[in-house]
Formats: C-alpha cells, sequence, structure tokens
C-alpha cells in the first residue's frame, strides 16, 4: 500500500518489453500535480518541479514537424528535489 498522496504504476514501455517482470515504481503523477496547482490557482509551468517535454515522431521515430505523417508526443514529469522542497516550504 501506498500513502493517500502516491501511486504505484509501471512504465509503458517497460510493460512492453517485461511484461508482469516491469518494476513498480512508486511516487506522484505529473498529471495530479499538475491539477493540484491548477486548483490552487497556480501556473505549474512556472515551477521548475514540473516538467514538460514535447517531440514530434512518425512511426516511433524522430521527426520534424513538418514531415508528413508526425505526430506530436508529450511526456510529464517531477524533479522531485524541487516538490519536496516546495513541500517543506509550506510546513
Amino acid at each position: 500500500p501506498c500513502p493517500a498522496f502516491a501511486r504505484a504504476y509501471k512504465f509503458n514501455d517497460a510493460v512492453e518489453r517485461k511484461g508482469d517482470d516491469a518494476r513498480i515504481h512508486i511516487g506522484v503523477i505529473a498529471q495530479d500535480v499538475e491539477q493540484a496547482f491548477i486548483d490552487g490557482g497556480l501556473d505549474p509551468s512556472m515551477y521548475a518541479m514540473f516538467c514538460r517535454d514535447t517531440w514530434w515522431e512518425v512511426d516511433g521515430q524522430p521527426a520534424s514537424e513538418e514531415h508528413e505523417g508526425a505526430v506530436m508526443r508529450e511526456r510529464l514529469g517531477i524533479r522531485y528535489d524541487e516538490l519536496l522542497a516546495f513541500i517543506i516550504g509550506a510546513l
């Protein structure tokens, strides 16, 4: 069991490669942190703890936006050292 604020998850690419043997990670979900900031009237993009990476792909390979069939991909992440400092600062 995880504390109420944490989640257990597996990375999708690890599940694809390892199936049930993919390791379980414990942490916050970036989308949950993003929403908590928005709900609190804060812009998450103004805080370095919140990461949003975007890129373009064609058939799983990096490509430019102009490439025919290119699809934008996005990954959200959290810098835990900054998140923990933010939480400690609120105590």
